[in-house]
């Protein structure tokens, strides 16, 4: 038993060339292992980037594979920033840094455990809310920070909230 994953022309926007070669798209083959009567089980290769699909099919025979078209997105995780932020921020967001992030994956940002949706989405960043509703604007503390994509949970330690600065004072008041 066994998966293959073939690689999927990417789409491209009108008037932008493309290099890929469908008759020539990488081909990589992975041990499949049986779960149940209903599921099997393969590791995603490595070798594709952010923002690269596969489709993966299955074969018991190593000849004869399903024609069930199912498609398998990749993409990368850089980081997160900032790493900490006044605890009463508003309208200011923790962005994930990355390649890949589509629209249709079901994405959800998670801080201290409470799950809220991110306030926007695009190939290279997940705009995640900085304060939740109900988060105490007197309230400095660590809490963890973590993103959930089509169900894996991707952790980036802890947000750290402080308080708002002031500032009172500000001498020499003119300079040369």
């Amino acid at each position: 038993m066994k998966c293959r994953f073939t690689q999927i022309a990417p789409q491209v926007t009108e008037g932008e060339a493309t290099p890929f070669d469908a008759e020539n798209a990488p081909v990589r083959y992975i041990p499949a292992y049986f779960i149940d009567k209903e599921t099997m089980k393969c590791a995603s290769p490595s070798g594709w980037t952010g923002g690269d699909q596969v489709k993966v099919d299955l074969t018991f025979n190593g000849v004869d594979y399903t024609d069930n078209n199912f498609i398998f997105s990749y993409y990368n995780i850089y980081g997160s920033f900032p790493k900490s932020g006044p605890s009463d921020a508003s309208n200011q967001y923790i962005q994930v840094r990355g390649k890949g992030f589509r629209q249709d994956s079901t994405i959800v940002c998670s801080l201290n455990e409470t799950k809220v949706q991110p306030v926007q989405i695009n190939p290279n960043q997940i705009k995640c809310p900085m304060v939740l509703d109900d988060w105490e604007s007197d309230k400095y503390s660590s809490i963890p920070f973590s993103v959930y994509i089509d169900g894996s949970k991707y952790s980036f330690g802890n947000f750290h909230y402080y308080k708002q600065i002031t500032i009172d004072n500000v001498t020499p008041l003119i300079a040369p």
